[in-house]
């Protein structure tokens, strides 16, 4: 039987700067409904992607003195890796700087133009630099973006414009007619409030950019970076160059982007899409944004989390599974140090790792690690139990519900627990009846193994792992949901061996103050002591050394640039006294990060490097054995 396609697309991500948790949330989730839909029996195309035109890049290229074609590179491959080390599945990453993909803008836009809904006029108003578009005064916040919180420049240009305006009764018709067209439902509502409050017609190029993709048209001007990001959609399956491959795709169609871009995806590209006569895409899902103890994550409260740093340390699995089990694709989520340690130890170490770890100790113990999965008896209430979790995480999967998906597969591991408890196989064992011991022990692993092919779209590495020490020969992957949800299908191949639990519990250490009574043992001031809380205000990372070299206005300074995880930066450092530039390079040290950025004799300084003075001597503070950049210092 042949597949049904199914194509599944991220926001593609703007690459002045680097991957946060937020970006990480977006394709998590997506790769999550990639591999789920995989195992449902769909054809399925994943595309992800950077955004890499627009005058954010060359900005922040002129303040690095680098070329913006330099900046993209460098940060594209960031994002790549990033993505990779959190086990996205992807099937194409496409970078809008790719001949491929400029071809397509160019043939979109030609079309578009030859339809007669792209003119050329005079445009006088604002533009936020960080949202890449335009703005009206009934948009601002106080005089501001309310994005971004920064007042918008004022702009005076010809640019050539799109109608948008001409599709205002169209785009109704198709939310009323398609009522799912955006999904959640809340959301929707805002888009149907924006169109009834009227369009109007938008710039969709620069005359005063030169990074960008040149119109087809008038070599002059650019194409706005929304018009030429939003089309990498269709530039990834092939439109204009594969027509038979772009319609097997596109006609079942899923964009996964923030809640902040719905305007774009759900008012003007629909719009693009009806002026180019192409059909529109099938859906569009629009997630929350993840808020740090309730805070918008930003980095002037310093409080933005960087995935790679909790990948490294716990795992790209425990990651993946709060994301989806705390936060979800629905509305806002939380981040918190506090919860994230409390769903580690509740729901992986305790449930579903120690629901291994103790099965497979109870096979070994009483069965000798063999465990007969042919003549044995099935319990209807754990049976009973699982088909209906199972239909319940189908059904919230189906919706994109992740989150109460991700509750129900977990759902089962807990009923499977309690059953162990209630069912008590070493009450057996103790009276001789190892066949009533082999029946229970079967119906645990039974169950632990339709709830592990369930997890799989959300940790497919602990899946895989889980999998393996069962015995199971075929991999998640290759299975077919609908086949292997029934009960009956656990057949081990290999004795089971008990191993380390693939959860170590995270011991959460109290810090408890010393005190004493004996003041003659204490030579320290209570007016020297600072709190614990101020402490944890200043950001020590790993810092690497690229190069170094002399201020030109001070001998003993240096300039030295340093990479701190994916972020390159600047510090003027008081040591030429002590290091010559050549001896720097390559160097792991340790910085303060959160330091505000200033000026020493005319250089920019982003951070100080920590180091040690001994008489006459200046160390600077590395480490004993090797350290990621970006690490942080506890």
């Amino acid at each position: 039987m042949e597949k049904r396609p199914f194509y599944i697309t991220t926001a593609i991500d703007y690459v002045n700067s680097v991957p946060h948790i937020g970006h990480a949330l977006e394709k998590i989730g997506a790769d999550v409904i990639a591999r789920y839909k995989r195992l449902d029996g769909f054809d399925v195309r994943f595309t992800i992607g950077t955004d890499e035109h627009g005058s954010k890049i060359e900005r922040e290229a002129q303040k690095q003195g680098i070329t913006p074609n330099e900046l993209v590179d460098k940060n594209a491959k960031a994002f790549k890796e990033a993505w990779e080390r959190l086990n996205i599945k992807y099937d194409d990453f496409i970078r809008t700087t790719e001949q491929r993909h400029e071809d397509v803008v160019k043939a979109m836009f030609s079309k578009i133009f030859d339809n007669g809904y792209i003119y050329k006029s005079a445009y006088s108003g604002l533009y936020c630099v960080g949202c890449e578009t335009f703005l009206k005064e009934k948009d601002l916040v106080d005089g501001k973006c309310p994005n971004h919180g920064t007042v918008p420049e004022k702009m005076e240009e010809e640019n050539y414009f799109f109608a948008l305006s001409k599709f205002e009764e169209p785009l109704k018709k198709m939310y009323e007619e398609f009522p799912d067209k955006m999904v959640p439902e809340f959301r929707k509502n805002e888009i149907l409030n924006i169109l009834e409050g009227g369009l109007e017609d938008v710039s969709v190029s620069r005359g005063s950019l030169n990074w960008g993709v040149r119109l087809p048209n008038d070599e002059e001007h650019v194409v706005w970076v929304w018009f030429d990001a939003l089309i990498n959609y269709i530039s990834s399956i092939k439109y204009s160059t594969n027509q038979e491959f772009f319609e097997k795709y596109w006609e079942n169609s899923l964009h996964i982007i923030g809640k902040d871009i719905t305007r774009l995806h759900c008012i003007i590209w629909p719009a693009m899409l009806m002026a180019a006569d192409i059909p529109v895409f099938t859906k569009v899902l629009a997630h929350g944004f993840v808020n740090m103890k309730g805070e918008k994550m930003s980095k002037s409260l310093g409080n933005v989390l960087d995935p790679m740093d909790i990948a490294d340390k716990y795992g790209a699995d425990p990651l993946r599974y709060y994301m989806m089990s705390e936060v979800g694709m629905i509305r806002d989520g939380d981040f918190s140090w506090e919860l994230f340690i409390k769903r580690y130890n509740s729901d992986l170490a305790n449930d579903l790792g120690n629901l291994l770890h103790r099965t497979k100790n109870m096979v070994k113990k009483y069965l000798g690690g063999e465990l007969d999965c042919k003549d044995c008896s099935s319990d209807k209430k754990i049976i009973e139990n699982t088909k209906i979790k199972t239909d319940e995480y189908i059904d919230s999967m189906n919706d994109y519900d992740i989150a109460t998906a991700t509750s129900k597969a977990i759902d089962i591991v807990k009923y499977a627990n309690w059953y162990i408890d209630n069912s008590a196989p070493w009450t057996s064992f103790k009276e001789g009846n190892l066949a009533q011991v082999n029946n229970i022990l079967y119906n645990v692993l039974e169950s632990l193994r339709i709830a592990t092919l369930l997890l799989y779209p959300i940790i497919p590495q602990t899946s895989e792992k889980i999998f393996d020490e069962m015995g199971i020969v075929d991999k998640p992957e290759e299975l077919e949901l609908n086949k292997a949800k029934a009960w009956g299908g656990y057949s081990s191949k290999k004795t089971l061996v008990v191993g380390k639990p693939i959860f170590p519990r995270i011991e959460i250490k109290k810090e408890e103050e010393n005190k004493t009574t004996d003041t003659k043992k204490e030579n320290i001031k209570d007016d020297n002591l600072i709190e614990f809380s101020d402490f944890e205000k200043v950001q020590m990372k790993v810092a690497e050394i690229i190069e170094a070299k002399k201020h030109p206005k001070a001998d003993r300074l240096l300039l030295v640039k340093v990479k701190v995880g994916q972020e390159e930066r600047q510090v003027v450092a008081g040591i030429a006294d002590y290091y010559k530039p050549e001896e720097l390079s390559g160097k792991r040290v340790a910085m303060v990060c959160n330091l505000k950025p200033v000026k020493l004799r005319g250089e920019l300084s982003e951070g100080m490097l920590l180091a040690v003075k001994d008489k006459k001597e200046l160390s600077l503070v590395t480490f004993d054995r090797e350290v990621r950049p970006g690490r942080k210092l506890s």
